[in-house]
């Protein structure tokens, strides 16, 4: 009994590794969901721990993160997920390390054919929106993938 219960126990725990990894994706999904439908209290409280000017902007940010979801005709249409560091370049994770203190996960969304937009995500008792760049998709490949 107990060699068939330990096949079984690693499996589960590798799938449940797995989920529990994209948590970060996840939040970065429902941020843009949260933003079609106008939860403006959601996204502020997203972005709030590192822009301090969000009220001040947050009609902007909200409209500009609801226009890439229709550009994209849907959410799971953006390929939303978290890079593990095993992905992405030395020099990227030691920058991120340095500025985050090790504690930040990279998400990758598509915008477009051609575009991405990187989203940093970090957790302090909550996630939170720590950064977001957009680049090419060629830039993408070559500055941060390995």
């Amino acid at each position: 009994m107990k060699t068939a219960f330990l096949p079984l126990f690693l499996a589960v725990t590798i799938l449940l590794g797995g989920c529990m990894n994209q948590a970060s994706a996840r939040v970065v999904e429902d941020m843009y969901n949260a933003a079609l439908v106008g939860n403006d209290e959601y996204i502020r409280g997203m972005f709030s721990r590192h822009y301090e000017g969000i009220d001040e902007h947050l009609d902007e940010v909200v409209g500009e993160l609801a226009s890439q979801v229709q550009h994209m005709q849907g959410v799971k249409n953006m390929s939303i997920q978290q890079l593990r560091k095993l992905q992405i370049q030395s020099g990227v994770i030691g920058h991120l390390d340095e500025k985050y203190d090790e504690n930040w996960y990279l998400i990758v969304a598509r915008l477009d054919d051609d575009q991405v937009i990187l989203w940093t995500v970090r957790k302090d008792g909550y996630y939170f929106i720590a950064g977001s760049e957009e680049m090419s998709n060629e830039e993408y490949q070559e500055e941060i993938l390995k």
